[in-house]
């Protein structure tokens, strides 16, 4: 195989495995409910109503007014399967299941009666998708194990200020660290050179300061309202990539790749909440919020390393604006127990012709929610709730960026549990 035909093969793969390392930020794995024993019950429509140590992430106003200290501790263990073509078009693998531990910890402070001081750390995002021992038809040997697993966590502090009665502001700072171990399968090339590669990239890091978030709210009697705004946050993540390949002309022989160096920059996008909520009664609450992410601001994954025949290339990637719409509602029962219902609606992120088994589906997606809130005492509650979400959408295949048509598909399971102490 000629110098020429070896990069095309290299450079096509790694850039599919990069973009992977990207979805957290660019193709929709910004889960809409990533979190919250408490307000993932009611699909996360919390921008309004967000009080004490929560209000870090949710809505930093919600900082002022609430009295004392407040500790959240936040586990969502996560449970996801994705489908696509892997190497031929129409033709469906399955994935197997993985697991993602997802987590909030945060804490509040009240210095005084209007100012409230946050801190904390919580993933901000996450993907886990895995396909093991895919085959590729004869005469290939090789069988392929495409894969993405990355976070991004978030360190933040903030303070919130209650300007008059039920008027607050907030802002909070945010050191993000991304982190990403990745395998990817490509398949290029006519005829004798035709190949089929795949692409592991491990150690995948970067962290940056300079992300901040910006929030109002105003609660009234019977009414709320809530605006959240959560700036970008440019990186450049680097790792060690190697490949393995095996040609029509050579079949039977899986040739190797020494590692190099590879690095990946992108943006994790701006996003803006408004919502609010309305008290039908003294026991029924009705929330709803919309979101809009910035995320066709990544048209281009800028993807440099390796040496000639080998040098990389900027990906074209076309990514859309998300909008996700949160639907929620609240009823306490009795002072003890409270019952919580959510459904979130999220727009098509990734398009149609640039869709992959790892990345989330090019159609929109969906989630539902229920959970109920415990008081154990007057100082602790207790707050679980279920979700699933489903992404779904056919891709219609392009041969310049190496995708194909076929149906796609992810699935997701979460247990979302809480439980909040105040002294």
């Amino acid at each position: 195989m000629n110098h020429r035909n070896k990069q095309a093969i290299l450079a096509g793969s790694v850039a599919l495995m990069l973009v992977s390392s990207n979805t957290v930020f660019a193709a929709g794995f910004e889960k809409s409910v990533l979190w919250s024993g408490k307000y993932a019950g009611q699909g996360n429509a919390a921008v309004s109503s967000a009080s004490g140590a929560e209000a870090l992430y949710f809505n930093p106003a919600g900082l002022a007014g609430a009295a004392g200290t407040q500790l959240s501790l936040n586990v969502s263990p996560t449970y996801s399967t994705f489908s696509g073509p892997v190497t031929t078009a129409n033709e469906t693998v399955e994935g197997v299941q993985t697991s993602s531990p997802i987590f909030g910890a945060l804490a509040s402070y009240a210095i005084n009666e209007k100012l409230g001081f946050g801190i904390g750390a919580y993933v901000a995002g996450g993907a886990k998708a895995k396909y093991e021992g895919a085959e590729v038809a004869a005469p290939f040997t090789i069988t392929l194990n495409p894969e993405t697993d990355l976070s991004a966590i978030e360190y933040s502090a903030g303070l919130g200020y209650e300007v008059m009665p039920g008027f607050r502001l907030g802002a909070a700072v945010r050191y993000t660290q991304v982190k990403a171990a990745l395998t990817s399968a490509s398949q290029s090339g006519a005829g004798p050179t035709t190949t089929v590669s795949e692409a592991e990239i491990t150690d995948l890091s970067d962290a940056q300061f300079g992300g901040y978030r910006l929030g109002a709210s105003y609660s009234g009697a019977q009414w709320g309202l809530g605006v959240n705004y959560r700036s970008a946050v440019d990186f450049s993540a680097e790792g060690s990539a190697t490949i393995r390949y095996e040609t029509v002309a050579s079949a039977g022989t899986i040739n190797d790749v020494a590692a190099f160096d590879a690095t990946v920059a992108s943006t994790l996008p701006a996003q803006l909440s408004v919502g609010g909520h309305y008290n039908v009664s003294e026991s029924l609450r009705l929330a709803a919020e919309y979101v809009w992410t910035n995320y066709k601001k990544v048209d281009t994954l800028d993807i440099s390393g390796g040496t000639a025949p080998f040098a990389l290339s900027d990906l074209t990637v076309n990514f859309k604006d998300q909008t996700n719409v949160r639907l929620g509602a609240s009823y306490a029962m009795s002072p003890e127990w409270t019952l919580r219902a959510g459904y979130v609606y999220t727009s098509q992120v990734t398009p149609a012709s640039l869709a992959r088994p790892t990345l989330t589906p090019p159609g929109t997606a969906y989630s539902v929610t229920a959970g109920a809130g415990y008081a154990l005492s007057a100082n602790m509650d207790l707050n679980l709730a279920g979700e699933y979400a489903k992404a779904s959408g056919t891709g219609t295949g392009d041969t310049n960026a190496q995708t194909k048509a076929g149906d796609f598909e992810a699935n997701g399971y979460m247990i979302h549990t809480g439980i909040t102490y105040r002294m």
